[in-house]
């Protein structure tokens, strides 16, 4: 195998692999974040609440904490 072949191989390669990935991930990231939070919060182990635009926040543990000393 010669320089240039091995050079076009590789760089094939790295091209497949770019672009499988790139197609494989697309969206999904989001869909798959939101589905962990949702068994998290439904399960009990985090607490989250709505901010003003919607999106999903987590409650820091101090103010759990501190809502279970007071009640």
């Amino acid at each position: 195998m010669d320089v240039y072949l091995h050079t076009a191989l590789a760089m094939g390669a790295i091209g497949a692999a770019y672009f499988a990935g790139n197609y494989f991930a697309t969206g999904k990231v989001e869909n798959i974040v939101e589905s962990i939070l949702e068994t998290l919060e439904s399960e009990g182990y985090i607490k989250t609440k709505l901010d003003k635009d919607g999106d999903k926040e987590l409650i820091p543990i101090k103010d759990v904490i501190k809502d279970l000393d007071n009640s």
